[in-house]
């Protein structure tokens, strides 16, 4: 995705060069460390509010979820993990507002070290971001590498790792970016709108159909271990700086 858009405004050589996705977890983590249920299918979104809420959109998510499940559904639960909101009071006030109408959502604001974000991720059981834009999208990654069922917006930069085949791609609708969304505006700019019904569908899916979880889990943890090890970015890079000493 980035690729095609830079390619647009050079007529240099453009080279892509994955993203290596290594999630070593050091030791087995329990739900009690996080203070989650043991007893429910757990939806796992994390995302910093210095990222632009508007852009990571946990909102979509809340409400993907709630029109996936009736309240009277309690054998599931979502899990907001973010960081910053004291610093975000107005976007963070919004989200505890939207949690709290529902028993089920649960909201971590706190730092989290890699290991211990990667211990999280082991612990729940899918992961849903219905983003409007990514430069890359590291956590549906590194929950794929995991081996988890991913949701995500089939819009920017996931695209490089995600499809059909690995995933569940939320469709969309291109909609303007508003002034203070993001940290540049230009008039004209667009990004994507994530269709919440499909993406509560999925929810369902997932929850309801262990075979089609397991297909697709199985297929993302073998594509992201085929195309994003650190071997094959190495080779990748190693070849590209052989062919420009060679000029």
């Amino acid at each position: 995705f980035v690729e095609q858009l830079v390619k647009r405004v050079t007529d240099k050589p453009v080279v892509r060069i994955p993203h290596a996705i290594d999630v070593k977890i050091l030791r087995p983590y329990s739900r009690t460390e996080f203070a989650l249920p043991d007893d429910r299918f757990l939806f796992l979104f994390n995302f910093d509010f210095y990222s632009f809420a508007d852009r990571k959109n946990p909102w979509a998510t809340i409400e993907a979820f709630r029109r996936a499940f009736p309240i009277s559904e309690d054998r599931v639960g979502l899990v907001i993990k973010c960081h910053n909101g004291e610093r975000h009071i107005e976007k963070f006030k919004l989200l505890q507002e939207l949690a709290e109408q529902d028993s089920r959502i649960t909201i971590l604001d706190r730092l989290l070290s890699r290991e211990e974000m990667y211990g999280l991720q082991s612990v729940c059981d899918a992961y849903v971001s219905l983003h409007r834009s990514e430069g890359f999208g590291l956590g549906m990654a590194e929950c794929m590498a995991l081996g988890k069922p991913v949701i995500g917006t089939g819009y920017s930069g996931n695209l490089e790792f995600m499809d059909s085949e690995n995933s569940c791609l939320v469709n969309y609708t291109l909609i303007p970016v508003k002034p203070g969304q993001f940290i540049y505006y230009e008039p004209g700019w667009m990004w994507a709108d994530p269709d919440v019904d499909h993406a509560a569908k999925y929810m369902v899916r997932l929850f309801e159909d262990p075979d089609y979880r397991q297909r697709i889990s199985t297929r993302a943890a073998a594509d992201m271990a085929a195309r994003h090890n650190h071997q094959i970015v190495g080779k990748i890079i190693k070849d590209r700086l052989d062919h420009l000493n060679k000029r």
